[in-house]
């Protein structure tokens, strides 16, 4: 919806109208069924959250700057309103539902980029009206779309090449390096996984040739991938400044977060208050540290921190340890742990914390579904 908004003359109530739904089918599941069943760790992870965001709002008392926190209050309402939405209403097969709504929107984003491009007439990539929320849906998208076309038996594969490939030049054409080289480097590391879970000792004709398919076209795909985000004037220069201009050490961004950092050291415990990081990081209220780490930590401290660490990687621990004892019965669980990864490192550089639902749904989404998904016993992995 964000994504939208950018592109057509959607009014901000916009954003609620999808999240009311789900939390109003959510609600008519709990009262048809009578009774509300919510596992221990999801009750567990929703508490941490709520912990966390009554912090920060507490912590708006010993803010010493004359700040406005209205904005961020409804943002931590939506957040919570979302997740509880997600807890009544996310199941294993709603969740192959959401990713293929991803998957749509991602291609819609995909067409009004390419469609704006034939509007300006250039491929410079400097009068783009999204260079953010738009790449970051593509990107998670893009994520969705091949962990489909790799680990998912029941897709047209031909259609999801055709998908993939679209997506991937739209993120390319994008403006966004980071979304970008994030996105590129965790299909990359899918394709990875791919091979490793899917490599007997001896192939089949067919095997063998659909195993080297993929590579020919992984490789062809990383070359015209980068061949066509090297023509956005936009993105090359950014991608210089990145690999050969030191901006990593010396840059906008570096500078940002040392403040940032610099300015937690004097209130390390208990931080700052609510809305304080943009000031504190940048000397303006409304802006942020383009880390939502070094946000919570400004606003909230150490004591805020330890929650959003609890709230980000319980999910991340939580998959690993079922994977590790071989307990998940499909590969559900991939699409949206790749997406979670792509989504954390987008929002440790470039989103503010409070615009963080996403993250929040997904990680919700990760406990719910690798429960629905784990089997008793132990099973034997596939070509292993």
């Amino acid at each position: 919806m964000p994504m939208l908004r950018t592109q057509f003359p959607i009014p901000s109530i916009g954003l609620l109208i999808p999240i009311m739904m789900m939390f109003g089918l959510g609600s008519l599941k709990v009262y048809s069924k009578g009774t509300l069943s919510i596992r221990l760790n999801t009750a567990g992870h929703f508490y941490f959250l709520a912990l966390l965001f009554v912090y920060l709002l507490a912590s708006a008392i010993w803010n010493p700057f004359e700040v406005s926190a209205g904005d961020a209050v409804l943002k931590i309402i939506l957040i919570i309103i979302t997740v509880v939405s997600v807890i009544i209403s996310v199941n294993e097969r709603a969740t192959h539902h959401f990713i293929n709504w991803v998957i749509f929107f991602a291609i819609i984003a995909a067409l009004t980029l390419f469609t704006e491009y034939l509007r300006l007439g250039n491929f410079s990539g400097y009068r783009l009206s999204d260079t953010l929320v738009r790449p970051q849906l593509m990107g998670l998208g893009t994520i969705f779309a091949v962990t489909k076309l790799l680990f998912f038996e029941d897709v047209k594969r031909k259609r999801y090449l055709a998908i993939t490939g679209f997506l991937l030049f739209g993120l390319a054409f994008g403006g966004a390096r980071g979304a970008l080289l994030i996105a590129f480097g965790i299909c990359m590391m899918i394709l990875g996984y791919y091979f490793y879970s899917f490599n007997p000792k001896s192939y089949s004709l067919q095997e063998w040739l659909k195993n080297k398919s993929l590579r020919i076209f992984s490789v062809t795909s990383i070359i015209l991938v980068i061949i066509a985000a090297l023509q956005i004037e936009r993105t090359a220069n950014k991608m210089r400044r990145l690999f050969f201009g030191g901006e990593l050490v010396h840059g906008e961004r570096a500078e940002l977060w040392a403040n940032s950092f610099i300015s937690y050291l004097d209130s390390p415990f208990i931080g700052f208050g609510l809305r304080s990081s943009g000031i504190l990081s940048y000397d303006q209220a409304n802006y942020y540290p383009h880390n939502m780490f070094l946000e919570v930590m400004l606003d909230g401290g150490v004591i805020a921190l330890v929650f959003l660490l609890i709230v980000i990687f319980y999910p991340i621990i939580r998959t690993i340890e079922l994977l590790r004892n071989n307990r998940l019965k499909s590969k559900l669980w991939l699409p949206l742990l790749a997406g979670y990864f792509f989504l954390i490192f987008e929002f440790s550089k470039s989103s503010t914390f409070f615009d963080s639902r996403m993250i929040f749904v997904l990680a919700t989404t990760i406990i719910i579904v690798v429960e629905d998904i784990k089997v008793k016993q132990p099973f034997k992995l596939q070509g292993k």
